[in-house]
């Protein structure tokens, strides 16, 4: 791994004069290596000092985000000595609204400057546009600082805050390949014997990117430009056409899904010793990363690779092609669904596609990923024309995102797409689903609460996950009619026990939060803080 010394002289610059550093790059310009590097030399001079979150799409909100940056303070404090500090974290993160953990983190007195890098931000990005983030970003602890590790430019912290000095950015061109870097990425391929010359020719004519300066060192010669650099072409020929014929395809099959574990990688390459020959990739320090050991390790691919690799395989098997998204579609859909969505529609399966939607739309609503579930929803509804229950999922996506009209008419729209045509029953359920949750009309939601009731009978109508889904937001829903107390309680007593066996963490505490309030509105207030306290999270981080 080359040492980014510059890159960590200019951060450590940064960090000290502002209160914030956006990482701003495209793929491939190794800003979370660089940003890792400079971490770990940070904690390694003062432990405690540094703190890591990698960004989902669940942080998408505000409150979600600082819920994040508070797991990763008080990790950074457990690699510290200040047993004062760790308990003044945790009593913060548990209290019930922002405004009183702001007040709690700008009267914990730190030993030192504390950084929090945010990895993967662009998944976030809409949080910037929050007035409350960037008050944050000005008027937070005076011992905190956020790096914030981003391909996309977040607008309104440049535009507002780099100008009085509060934000700095780390572009690309910190961040490209020097010819000094050249020559030391040389030194880690075997190719010590490149000439000063040469490196600044593979500097100038790449751009510095260091993923194509990466390519051009294995391929042993310059590229012309970095403009007239097909990427593809040059995987193909200077990587792929190098190795050995059944490493190559194996390659050019497991890097259809960017991540991988052992599983995966053999239902894609169809080889009994896939684990092998993902740990050789590794070892090879061919465009993959490796996370954890054993049987439990989790591989990515370098994306731009993988793209390369993906675009090698379409155009010269399409049917391979389409055949090994659909296998990876069917592998994910019960792991990674929003992933195996997009595996579908690589593949032109419309029919896989909306399956996967309908059979896991409700727990990823619950668990607070709308906005990437109707991302899945648009790009289901381009491929293959919108349906019913795909409209349906987007009229509840928009009532979440607090979009009362566009959720009345994504429903309406849906109804319209039923007209003149049998119901089936499964759409009928999140028909009915979508009633309890977009309606504020007691008959409406009462109507569907006993239709959903009943339907959750029929087990060959509902899976496993979308029964307890369900089963909570009925219980849910009952609270809000007030018509039977005790029945509501005993629903979300089961919600809460079938979301927990089948994984559902963030579900399951969302029932027992409701139960407690069911309790409290029965005057069992023993049995609501017994309730709350089997939430794995604060109550009010939701």
């Amino acid at each position: 791994m080359i040492a980014r010394s510059h890159v960590h002289r200019t951060l450590d610059l940064h960090v000290q004069q502002s209160r914030a550093v956006v990482v701003l790059a495209p793929s491939g310009f190794g800003k979370t290596v660089a940003v890792g590097q400079w971490a770990a030399a940070q904690r390694q001079q003062q432990p405690g000092s540094v703190g890591w979150l990698t960004v989902t799409e669940q942080a998408a909100d505000f409150p979600e985000l600082i819920r994040g940056i508070m797991t990763a303070l008080r990790h950074a404090a457990g690699d510290g000595d200040d047993a004062q500090v760790r308990r003044a974290l945790a009593t913060a993160f548990e209290l019930p609204s922002l405004g009183l953990v702001f007040t709690a983190l700008s009267t914990i007195q730190m030993p030192g400057r504390v950084t929090v890098v945010l990895d993967d931000f662009q998944k976030a990005i809409g949080v910037t546009q929050s007035a409350e983030f960037v008050e944050f970003i000005e008027h937070g602890p005076p011992w905190l600082r956020l790096v914030l590790i981003t391909t996309e430019a977040p607008e309104t912290l440049l535009t507002r805050l780099r100008v009085h000095g509060q934000v700095a950015v780390v572009t690309a061109g910190e961040l490209a390949f020097t010819a000094e870097d050249v020559l030391s990425a040389a030194c880690h391929v075997h190719q010590q014997d490149l000439a000063a010359g040469d490196a600044e020719r593979i500097a100038y004519s790449t751009g510095g990117w260091p993923a194509a300066v990466r390519l051009a060192l294995l391929d042993g010669e310059t590229p012309s430009a970095l403009d007239d650099l097909d990427l593809s072409e040059y995987i193909r020929a200077a990587v792929l056409g190098r190795l050995r014929p059944e490493l190559a395809e194996f390659v050019l099959a497991a890097t259809v899904c960017t991540r991988v574990d052992e599983r995966l990688a053999a239902v894609l390459s169809g080889r009994v010793d896939a684990a092998g020959l993902l740990a050789e990739c590794a070892t090879s320090g061919l465009f993959i990363e490796r996370f954890g050991s054993g049987e439990d390790a989790i591989y990515q691919w370098h994306s731009m690779f993988a793209h390369g690799c993906g675009e090698v395989l379409r155009q010269s098997d399409p049917a391979r092609w389409s055949a090994l998204n659909l296998l990876a579609a069917r592998e994910l859909r019960d792991r990674y669904p929003l992933d195996a969505v997009e595996h579908a529609v690589r593949g032109a399966d419309g029919r896989l596609a909306a399956e996967t939607i309908t059979d896991h739309w409700l727990e990823l609503l619950l668990e607070a990923r709308s906005v990437a579930l109707e991302s899945v929803c648009i790009a289901v509804a381009d491929a293959f024309g919108e349906t019913a229950d795909i409209a349906m999922v987007r009229s509840c996506c928009r009532e979440v995102a607090g979009d009362r009209l566009g959720a009345q008419l994504h429903f309406e729209r849906a109804q319209a797409l039923t007209h003149g045509h049998v119901e089936s029953r499964r759409v009928r359920l999140i028909a009915d689903v979508s009633r309890i949750l977009i309606s504020d009309d007691h008959s409406t939601m009462a109507g569907a609460v006993d239709a959903v009731s009943e339907a959750l009978t029929d087990r060959t109508l509902v899976a496993d996950r979308v029964y307890a889904c369900a089963l909570f937001l009925v219980g849910w829903a009952e609270t809000r009619l007030r018509r039977d107390v005790g029945h509501s309680m005993r629903l979300l007593e089961s919600a809460a026990q079938e979301c927990r066996a089948l994984g559902l963490a963030a579900v399951a505490d969302r029932a027992t939060e409701s139960l407690a309030f069911a309790y409290v509105h029965a005057g069992q207030f023993g049995r609501a803080q017994r309730s709350l306290s089997l939430a794995e999270v604060p109550w009010l981080s939701h």
